[in-house]
This record gives C-alpha cells, sequence and structure tokens, in this order.
C-alpha cells in the first residue's frame, strides 16, 4: 500500500494530553535554538510527502509552525525567523475526496 501523500497526520490530536505536538519538529527547533546567534537567518520549514495531512488539519499545522518559531526565535529578532510548509498532494481533492487507499 502507498501511503505517501495520503496518511491524515494530525499534529496536535485533541486527546490527552492536551499540549500533544509533533516531537520531532519541536526537539529540531530546540537544537537549532541551541547552536544559533542572535543575527542567524532561520528558514524552518516542515516538508515531505504530508499534503493530506496538511490539507485536513491547517490550522494545527500552523500551530505547530508558530510553536517551532516561538522556540528558536525566542529572545531574538523574530523577523530572522521564517516558517513554511513544502507541499505535495497527489489527491485529487484533498478536502473532499474518500482516501484513494480505501481506508476510511
Amino acid at each position: 500500500m502507498d501511503c505517501r501523500l495520503h496518511a491524515k497526520f494530525n499534529p496536535s490530536p485533541p486527546s490527552p494530553p492536551p499540549t500533544h505536538t509533533h516531537p520531532a519538529a519541536l526537539q529540531t527547533a530546540r537544537a537549532i535554538a541551541a547552536v544559533i546567534k542572535p543575527t542567524t537567518l532561520v528558514e524552518f520549514t516542515l516538508t515531505g510527502e504530508q499534503g493530506l495531512s496538511v490539507f485536513s488539519y491547517p490550522k494545527n499545522w500552523s500551530k505547530l509552525l508558530d510553536s517551532t518559531k516561538a522556540i528558536t526565535a525566542a529572545g531574538r529578532d523574530r523577523k530572522l525567523h521564517l516558517t513554511g510548509i513544502s507541499l505535495n498532494c497527489e489527491c485529487p481533492d484533498p478536502l473532499g475526496s474518500p482516501d484513494p487507499t480505501g481506508q476510511p
């Protein structure tokens, strides 16, 4: 089964704990914050084969980016800390079509 682009992953599910977010992204942001200088330009982009996830949970992915920026920009100029998402989605209609893998 090809799961690329078709998995729906919510980085902030409503189940406990309520502060759950994607740990790898936050750990990466902490590692970056530990080594950068105050004048370092940071471009933090979430990328991968996650198009359907981003289209399905846009607010939660945006909150995750806000969290990573809060970590990398703490005590620094926020204008030097850019965030974004690189998308791939082969879905005909990512918001309304059934999952192409046949999953509900």
